[in-house]
C-alpha cells in the first residue's frame, strides 16, 4: 500500500508551516470541533487563549492560511455537520440537530440553510428519499473547505495528489452484517450491541452496481475479518483492485476521493469489473464514535 494522502483541509494547508504555527492552528481547529455545540460559539479571544497566541495574530494567520476567518470557519463547520445529520439521521428532529450543532433554534438553522444553500431541511431529506445522489454530493462539496478565489473545494484539489495503485488482494473470510441507510446509525448500533470491536479494522463492502442506485438502496455490508472460532458469512475472492490510502474528516473529502478515483481510471484506461466489489477498510473505527478525529481509510475498487 502506498503513502497516505490527507484530504483533511487543516492538515493539507498547514503542512508546510513552521512547526509552532502549525501546532497553533491545528490546536485552534481542534478546539472549534470540540466546542461545536456551544451557543454562543467560542470567541476569537477564547480560541486564541486556548492556543496561547494573541487574538490579532491568530486572526491574521488563520485567514491567511485557511482563506476564511475563525468565525467563518465555525459557521461553515456547523452547517457542514448539520447537513450531514439532516440526511444521515432522518429520525433525528431538526430542532435537536440545530441545538447540537450550535444553532440557537431550528429557525436559526433554517435561515442559514436558505442563505448558504438555497434549501430547507425538508429539501435535503427529500433529495435522499428521491434518490438524488448528485444533489447530496454537490451540497457536501459546496460545504468543503474554500480555496480562496478559486472554484471548488480544497478537498477536490487535495484529491488530485492521491497516490493510486493497482494491487492484488488475497481471499478474505469475513463476518458481516447488512447495513441499511442511514449507515452511521447502523454501524453505531452494531458497536453498541457488541457485535464488533473498535480495536479491529472495520470493512465496508458494496457491489459496484450500487453506484448507480440511490444511496438509500445500497446493499452495504459491514464487518471484520473472521477471528479464531468465528464463523464467516462472506467469502471475498482474490482479485485485482485499484486502491488508495487516505485520511478524511468530511463528506466533501470522501466524495472527492471517488471523483479522483474515476478520473484516474479514465486517464489510465483501466476497466472496472461491473459485477465486482468495492471494499473500504476503516483503520481507526473508534473515530466513527467520537467523530472528532480524521478517518484513516483504504479504498479498493475491483478491476476487470
Amino acid at each position: 500500500m502506498k503513502s497516505t494522502t490527507s484530504l483533511v483541509a487543516e492538515e493539507y494547508l498547514t503542512d508546510q508551516l513552521a512547526p509552532l504555527w502549525r501546532r497553533r492552528l491545528i490546536d485552534a481547529t481542534n478546539y472549534v470541533r470540540q466546542t461545536l455545540s456551544l451557543n454562543p460559539a467560542p470567541s476569537l479571544s477564547d480560541i486564541a487563549h486556548h492556543c496561547a497566541v494573541s487574538p490579532f495574530h491568530l486572526h491574521r494567520m488563520f485567514q491567511m492560511v485557511f482563506s476564511e476567518t475563525p468565525g467563518q470557519y465555525i459557521r461553515r463547520l456547523r452547517l457542514q455537520v448539520a447537513v450531514n445529520w439532516i440526511y444521515e439521521r432522518p429520525d433525528k428532529a431538526i430542532t435537536e440537530i440545530a441545538h447540537e450543532c450550535g444553532f440557537s433554534s431550528s429557525q436559526a438553522l433554517a435561515k442559514v440553510l436558505k442563505r448558504e444553500l438555497g434549501m430547507t431541511a425538508r429539501d435535503i431529506r427529500n433529495a435522499i428519499k428521491n434518490g438524488d445522489n448528485r444533489q447530496i454530493d454537490q451540497l457536501c462539496l459546496k460545504l468543503g473547505h474554500p480555496q480562496g478565489t478559486e472554484v471548488g473545494s480544497l478537498e477536490e484539489i487535495a484529491a488530485k495528489t492521491i497516490d493510486f495503485s493497482v494491487v492484488e488482494r488475497p481471499d478474505m473470510a469475513m463476518k458481516v452484517w447488512r447495513c441499511e441507510f442511514p449507515w452511521y446509525e447502523s454501524v453505531e448500533g452494531l458497536y453498541n450491541k457488541g457485535r464488533m470491536k473498535l480495536t479491529n479494522d472495520l470493512y465496508l463492502v458494496n457491489e459496484i452496481e450500487d453506484l448507480n442506485k440511490p444511496y438509500a438502496e445500497w446493499n452495504m455490508k459491514v464487518g471484520t475479518l473472521t477471528e479464531t472460532g468465528q464463523q464467516e458469512n462472506l467469502a471475498v475472492k482474490s482479485g485485482r483492485y485499484l486502491s488508495c490510502d487516505v485520511s478524511l474528516s468530511s463528506d466533501a473529502g470522501y466524495i472527492a476521493v471517488w471523483m479522483a478515483m474515476f478520473d484516474h481510471i479514465t486517464r489510465e484506461g483501466l476497466e472496472v469489473n461491473e459485477t465486482g466489489l468495492i471494499i473500504e477498510k476503516v483503520m481507526n473505527p473508534d473515530v466513527l464514535v467520537t467523530e472528532l478525529k480524521p478517518v484513516r481509510l483504504q479504498v479498493f475498487l475491483e478491476l476487470a
